[in-house]
């Protein structure tokens, strides 16, 4: 067999040959068979793709919503910094309170289970604070990104029917849906605070939908994905043990929350007691302050794209010691993939589409000459199929 080496490796071509050989022999074995019906895959090659690969069966708090998970964290380590932005800072416990307190409100303004509810605000404390007490009111969440044209923001509060949006005062004016009603936490927040503070009763379900973020979608007219807490619940259980975060960790937040990645930086660090480090929107586009960021908080932990990575280094960003560097969102180069390695503690490749939850694959990344970058095994408790 000849072939080019710049495209093909040799394993590759290994296979490429056995589905060959295979095709053949299942012509031979039945002529009449349509051309989809032909086999491929030897019995043996079938087992391991099919079977094996997908031995990813792992327990996880399958009755147990998102918010539940933080609410536990909140009440095991009240007083350590939940999340900070800037030179403010709210703890669990803090954190906690505010959720309950807007839960109650937001029922009050009619917020039920699976109430879509549009968080129209630029990253903040504030947003935290939105968006779980969308969760623990019931409701859930749908981004409205500040940045985005408002012909955009109006389809997305049309398409979904969202009654109810949070927001800041300055934000309002670029609100043009006059049906929609309009929270603003920071003028609202006196009657807010008014409210009980205690946990409430949970009227969420671990099959109901916990956000809805909305694709450029294929026709390049805006999608709404629906994802359910469970999801997202075990999504973050697999990646908690696999790249792996403790409560030691530090989290550099860079993603805007109209992005589905950004919720493994969110709240993996909630459930498991860690801090997450929340930066603005100027921060993450400039190299120079994103990495004077990662080394004052000494971040553990940080995922971004291919593009940011790779502006980090043409910045002149040497790395640093004890960073879990996280690929997502774009297929990995193999020559950034490399100049990565060596410039933190680990370096991981993550796969998958807003339709699956946030991430399908996971592969540890190491130095190589190969032309691509894998994109792994499938995370627990799913399945994929190539």
């Amino acid at each position: 067999v000849e072939y080019s080496t710049d495209l093909f490796e040799a394993g590759t071509m290994e296979r490429l040959v056995g589905h060959w050989e295979r095709l053949l022999e299942g012509i031979a074995e039945d002529a009449g068979q349509r051309v989809w019906e032909l086999p491929l895959l030897g019995e043996a090659q079938r087992r391991q793709v099919v079977e094996e690969w997908n031995q990813t069966e792992s327990a996880f708090p399958a009755t147990k919503c998102l918010h539940e998970l933080i609410e536990h964290q909140a009440s095991v380590s009240p007083d350590s910094i939940a999340v900070s932005f800037g030179e403010q800072s709210l703890t669990y416990a803090e954190l906690n309170v505010r959720a309950n307190q807007l839960a109650r409100y937001l029922r009050s303004r009619g917020v039920r289970s699976e109430t879509l509810v549009g968080v129209f605000l630029e990253r903040s404390l504030d947003m935290f604070v939105g968006l779980l007490g969308i969760l623990k009111a019931g409701g859930a969440y749908v981004p409205l990104d500040p940045a985005y044209p408002t012909d955009r923001i109006s389809f997305m509060i049309e398409d979904s029917r969202m009654p109810v949006v949070l927001t800041h005062q300055e934000e309002l004016p670029k609100l043009l849906a006059s049906d929609v009603d309009s929270i603003c936490l920071d003028r609202d927040w006196q009657w807010i605070a008014k409210e009980n503070s205690e946990n409430l009763s949970h009227s969420a379900a671990p099959e109901g939908l916990a956000y809805v973020i909305y694709t450029s979608g294929s026709t390049g007219k805006p999608k709404g994905v629906m994802v359910e807490h469970r999801s997202v619940v075990n999504l973050l259980g697999s990646i908690r043990h696999k790249p792996g975060m403790t409560s030691h960790d530090v989290v550099l937040a860079i993603t805007t929350l109209s992005f589905d990645i950004a919720g493994f930086e969110l709240y993996l660090p909630l459930i498991i007691g860690a801090r997450v480090e929340m930066v603005t929107r100027d921060v993450t586009l400039d190299p120079a302050r994103l990495s004077d960021k990662l080394r004052s908080v000494q971040a553990t932990v940080m995922q971004a794209t291919p593009a940011t990575w790779r502006m980090l280094i043409d910045a002149g960003w040497k790395g640093q010691q004890g960073l879990k560097i996280l690929c997502t969102g774009e297929a990995l180069p193999v020559n950034l993939a490399n100049e990565l390695v060596g410039r933190g503690d680990s370096v991981w490749n993550l796969y998958g589409p807003t339709e699956t939850t946030i991430w399908s694959t996971l592969q540890r990344v190491e130095r190589s000459d190969s032309v691509s970058v894998p994109i792994g095994r499938p995370i627990a408790n799913t399945q994929v199929y190539v």
